[in-house]
């Protein structure tokens, strides 16, 4: 179901529903498209009814073919199948036709100064069977110089009766050297906006379809969801590689798209072959094609590369997943991000077979959209991606004497602060989680922290006038108090100000000395009703004495982690005497950058022989190889040796992410439950355009990096780590982290049309698809703004030229609409776009005159 709360998708008939072919337009009632009868499979262009109808592919030149070729011999025709028309006819009225006109340049001369007309066959009433039709009877068709366009028609006369089909258009020449070109959707097979390519699909061959390499065509016989769907399938043995291509989609260079489809498979003979390098290229897959222009055709082909995603689980298979290997498959998701080359504008997408792959595909759902335009609408899994929570992971301040500060910290940048009037504390309400599953029984354990005082009052006579630390540990979480009672040490007050950071633990009272392991514990920093002045905790720390046990670990121990992430490096909750100067590494939420809003997430290395650290995010639900979104923004400052990022001779001289996958999804005394995960280096190691290569420059600004990664089998929860490789140096900033699952059906296979809005403010920003669509000459643009801001809204031709600026100004929040009359522009697909500081949203519109 389609929903304005769905990210658009920039393909227009990605779920194969628009019911007319590409590249063809219907002209009068009697033009359909049908099923009723093909020469290839499954559709041809039927004319039938009372009076004049037509199908019109109104450019031929398109795509990779720049023009049909002068001074050459040319074949033009299609394969016509009649049924009771009307004979001998005596007129042109009364006629079935194919009309050809080649022109120099689009809307220019035509360069045989009239067209090429070619009658069907009405000698009898009913052909019996396919025809081949071409201009063979009027000579060959040799053009004094080169068609940059062409406009091909195939009519039926006012006065024409009976019903013909047509299919299998093609083009050929007898000149040798010369390479006729193309005809796209010569099959007339594919979807609007769609083609498709096999060896020699536009020949139209006398020995089709019994030897046609490749059966592509929109199909009802599956669909993931509406009716149709896109069916490739091999029709004989010798063929080797098919694709079918999308239309051609605006993108920016370096910004990640993410590319989704739904795939089911049937009869394939060998699937133990799939993914098997030995058994030769037997895949299936994608390719993302870039692009300099918009348009293809008579502009140029325009390619620049593009990159090749097998499905067989070369890189990882959590990233580039293994097609199932079984005979026939249910709908399964594929989805992966991609990055636009430099220079790129445009993309096309090409589903495919390679050369070995055997067997029946159905292909559904396609969705290519811009990572910023995904995430702007699906809901984000973290609860703080954007480090903007304004409170520490894990501690839960009571009453306003409690804060989280900048003021003063041992290790930055954080601490916990205790002051003001009244009663005040800093409490964790469980300290045994994520992979500390208990802190040990019958084993001597420490516990404390780094203190400093600032104004308190001293010698204090009772609890009230005091700050101290409480521990509480307990056999289960609501459960015993192992101890019976809590523990409490009391801060220093012995003087006003302890003049630095002293640190304080149990140590006076003895060890802590539990009688069985405590799967739950409870800690708190608090400030008594009566006492005065400013107690600043930080760098918290579990130890044992007891050899051979491991006391376990605190988490956010050092208070510098915002609200449900956690940090790593080694003995990070170790609270050791030499830090700051010798702690390995700095994680803190910061102000010294942002991406957006206020704050990030800074990571640098502290000292030349830290090897690893980790940022890792809360544990958010996931569902067993359900395609998983992760998109996060870096900018580093200070890389001393940037050159070695990605270097393998350098060492692990990266940074990147890992995905880790559990069983469970709280940690703890339930179990740290991790089953694998996946590390994404950003090192360029696959393809730079699937996994890019962090740029190697000391300092850079920032960048948005975006992966799909699937959950193994068995997961029901995940955690995103942000990280340093062991020989990485120099300072990071992270922000705008997002986890988004993409199944479910979140991203749809067409383009979206909105209900009309109210006079509510908008909740997000929103370009609406122009109405009416196609039209002429004027349409209605209406965008949603949901905060003041400047705004542009502007309209591009295919060859990516501003052809009007509709609004260009300081815009109020709510919605807008503005009229565009395109009066003096050509027919054509026009891109409307619009921009604002924080958001940028393309569509497309048809003018057709």
């Amino acid at each position: 179901m389609l929903t304005a709360d769905s990210p658009v998708n920039l393909l227009t008939n990605g779920g194969f529903e628009a019911g007319k072919p590409a590249y063809w337009r219907a002209e009068g009632s009697g033009a359909t498209w049908t099923t009723e009868q093909s020469r290839t499979p499954a559709y041809s262009l039927k004319l039938s009814g009372e009076g004049a109808a037509a199908w019109v592919m109104d450019e031929a030149v398109r795509n990779w073919s720049p023009r049909y070729p002068g001074n050459a011999e040319l074949q033009f025709g299609a394969w016509v199948k009649t049924e009771g028309v009307n004979t001998n006819p005596a007129s042109d009225e009364e006629k079935f036709q194919i009309v050809l006109e080649f022109f120099d340049v689009a809307g220019g001369t035509n360069l045989l100064g009239e067209a090429v007309v070619i009658d069907l066959p009405q000698e009898a009433a009913s052909s019996g069977g396919w025809v081949k039709v071409d201009n063979t009877t009027l000579g060959a068709i040799t053009l004094p110089q080169d068609a940059q366009s062409a406009r091909i028609t195939v009519r039926k006369g006012a006065a024409a009766t009976g019903t013909v089909y047509v299919d299998d258009w093609f083009v050929t020449t007898t000149t040798p050297d010369v390479w006729a070109g193309d005809l796209f959707n010569a099959n007339v097979d594919a979807g609007d906006t769609w083609y498709y390519w096999w060896d020699c699909f536009s020949c139209g061959r006398a020995d089709w379809p019994e030897n046609q390499p490749f059966i592509q065509t929109v199909s009802d016989e599956a669909a993931h969801t509406g009716t149709y769907s896109l069916k490739l399938e091999q029709n004989v043995t010798e063929a080797t590689e098919s694709v079918a291509i999308s239309e051609r989609v605006p993108v920016t260079a370096g910004e990640p798209v993410l590319v989704s489809f739904w795939v089911k498979t049937e009869g394939v003979p060998e699937p133990e072959k799939i993914g098997d390098p030995e058994a030769g290229d037997y895949n299936i897959g994608m390719t993302a094609l870039w692009y300099e222009n918009l348009s293809g055709g008579a502009a140029g082909w325009g390619e620049i590369g593009g990159v090749d995603i097998r499905l067989n689980g070369e890189y990882n298979e959590q990233v580039i997943p293994l097609a199932k290997r079984e005979a026939s498959t249910g709908w399964t998701q594929y989805a992966f991000v991609v990055y636009p080359k430099e220079g790129a504008v445009g993309m096309e997408l090409r589903l495919r077979y390679w050369h070995a792959f055997e067997g029946t595909t159905y292909w559904d759902d396609v969705f290519v959209a811009p990572v910023s335009s995904v995430l702007g609408v699906l809901p984000n899994l973290l609860t703080n991606g954007g480090f903007e929570a304004g409170k520490p992971a894990y501690w839960r301040a009571e009453g306003s004497g409690a804060t989280w500060t900048t003021e003063q910290s041992r290790t930055p940048a954080y601490s916990l602060k205790l002051s003001g009037e009244g009663a005040a504390a800093w409490v964790m309400d469980e300290a045994v989680r994520n992979w500390s599953p208990r802190f040990p029984g019958n084993a001597e354990l420490q516990f404390g922290a780094w203190v400093k005082t600032e104004g308190v009052n001293t010698n204090p006579a009772s609890d009230e006038e005091k700050f101290q630390i409480v521990l509480e540990f307990f056999d289960v979480a609501g459960g015993t108090n192992l101890l019976g009672e809590a523990v409490v040490i009391d801060l220093p007050q012995a003087e006003a100000s302890s003049g630095g950071w002293v640190k304080v633990d149990n140590t006076t009272l003895g060890a802590i000395t539990l009688p069985q392991d405590a799967q739950s514990a409870r800690i708190t920093v608090r400030k008594g009703a009566a006492a005065t002045g400013t107690v600043y905790v930080d760098d918290w720390f579990v130890a044992t004495t007891t050899p051979d046990v491991w006391a376990g670990d605190l988490f956010n121990a050092n208070v510098d982690a915002g609200d449900t992430w956690y940090y790593w490096w080694d003995c990070f909750s170790c609270g050791e005497a030499g830090w700051p100067e010798n702690q390995p590494f700095i994680q803190t939420v910061s102000d010294e950058a942002a991406h957006t809003g206020t704050y990030s997430l800074k990571l640098e290395q502290n000292v030349t022989e830290a090897t690893e650290s980790v940022a890792i995010s809360e544990r958010v639900p996931v569902t067993a190889g359900e395609p998983v979104l992760v998109s996060f923004w870096v900018k580093t400052e200070g890389v001393p040796e940037p050159e070695k990022i990605g270097d393998p001779e350098a060492g692990d001289y990266n940074i990147g992410m890992t995905a880790l996958w559990y069983e469970n999804l709280s940690g703890g005394a339930a179990g740290w439950g991790e089953i694998g995960g996946v590390d994404i280096r950003l090192n360029g190691e696959y393809n730079e355009q699937v996994i890019p290569l962090a740029k190697r420059e000391a300092s850079t600004g920032w960048t948005q990096y975006a992966f799909v990664v699937y959950p193994k089998e068995g997961a029901v929860g995940m955690e995103l780590r942000l990280r340093y490789w062991h020989a990485f140096e120099g300072t990071t900033y992270w922000d705008d982290v997002s986890i988004v699952t993409l199944g479910g059906g979140s991203l749809t296979g067409t383009a979206i049309e909105e209900e009309p809005g109210t006079n509510e403010l908008p909740g997000r920003y929103l370009l609406h698809q122009n109405y009416p669509n196609p039209f002429n000459p004027t349409t209605m643009l209406r965008f949603d703004l949901p905060e003041a801001t400047h705004a542009t809204l502007a309209v591009y031709n295919l060859l990516g030229q501003r052809v009007a600026t509709l609004v260009d100004g300081l815009m109020r929040a709510g919605q807008h609409e503005v009229q565009f009359d395109a009066s003096g522009l050509p027919s054509g697909t026009y891109l409307y776009v619009l921009r604002t500081a924080n958001h940028v949203e393309t569509r497309r519109m048809v003018l057709v005159k």
